[in-house]
């Protein structure tokens, strides 16, 4: 199914617009493999080639969000993936748990028009968590519509 959102680059803020489409793989709970249509976008300023994503999909990952979910929250054993996989989730998300508390706080801090208080110990991304199923999926919209995902990682060397 198409989205009717209209979509800005989060690289220059121009529309994007309908480009061609791709086969994504998505591996589910019960292992099984889906192949989705996934659209692509290419922006109307810099040329730059964007992908739309079901909200079932996370970028860079070939399993569902509920199973890497599942797995991140320790609410099921049951998983399809190998536990190599398993373990690469858990190190990256640790990786990068406190990128995406920065993140939320700028997008709390831009919704409220003040910054988030520094001094509480409560973690957004903690709270959000507690909310149950459909954290990961939240946290993901929010950080890719506000433009604020990195598509690539860089290598600084001196």
């Amino acid at each position: 199914m198409e989205s009717k959102e209209k979509h800005n680059c989060p690289v220059c803020g121009n529309p994007l617009s309908g480009y061609d489409t791709k086969l994504r793989n998505g591996i589910q709970s019960d292992g099984s493999r889906r192949k989705y249509r996934i659209r692509r976008l290419r922006c109307t300023g810099c040329k730059k080639t964007h992908v739309e994503l079901p909200d079932f999909l996370v970028p860079r990952k070939h399993y569902e969000v509920a199973v890497i979910e599942a797995r991140l929250d320790k609410t099921s054993n049951d998983c399809p993936a190998d536990d190599s996989t398993i373990r690469r989730w858990l190190v990256h998300f640790c990786q990068i748990k406190e990128q995406l508390e920065g993140m939320l706080r700028k997008l709390w801090s831009d919704k409220h028009s003040r910054h988030y208080p520094f001094l509480t110990s409560s973690s957004l991304l903690k709270t959000i968590r507690r909310q149950g199923c459909g954290w990961l999926t939240g946290v993901s919209q929010m950080i890719v519509n506000a433009g604020l995902w990195q598509p690539t990682q860089f290598a600084f060397s001196p």
